[in-house]
């Protein structure tokens, strides 16, 4: 959540989905209760969770499907690489979720 915007904060996060789907982003991984709403405009592969834990097992879970997938591509330049970018204001300290998933932690809890 970024929750220095003010008043304008929940619009924002809304318009922020909206620009990520328009980008041409395939998922969303959002954390807190206004970032909900940037989920929500997002829409089709979109999530929201309220802790860092559930959202770096989150990641990591899907990390490991795109990794099997990229091993059972004939090529791997053939194969579709994955992009993260995590951005959260100071205050969502998403650099826990960075840390986490560098760190392997949460790894034999992901689902």
């Amino acid at each position: 959540d970024m929750r220095e915007l003010g008043a304008d904060a929940e619009a924002l996060h809304a318009e922020a989905g909206r620009r990520a789907k328009g980008a041409g982003i395939t998922r969303l991984y959002a954390l807190g209760a206004l970032s909900a709403a940037a989920a929500e405009t997002f829409g089709s592969g979109a999530r929201n969770f309220d802790t860092h834990a559930q959202l770096a097992q989150a990641l990591r879970a899907d990390l490991q499907l795109a990794a099997e997938g990229i091993a059972a591509a004939e090529s791997a330049a053939a194969a579709e690489l994955p992009v993260i970018l995590v951005k959260g204001s100071r205050g969502s300290a998403m650099d826990r979720v960075v840390d986490a998933l560098l760190s392997g932690e949460g790894a034999a809890h992901a689902a």
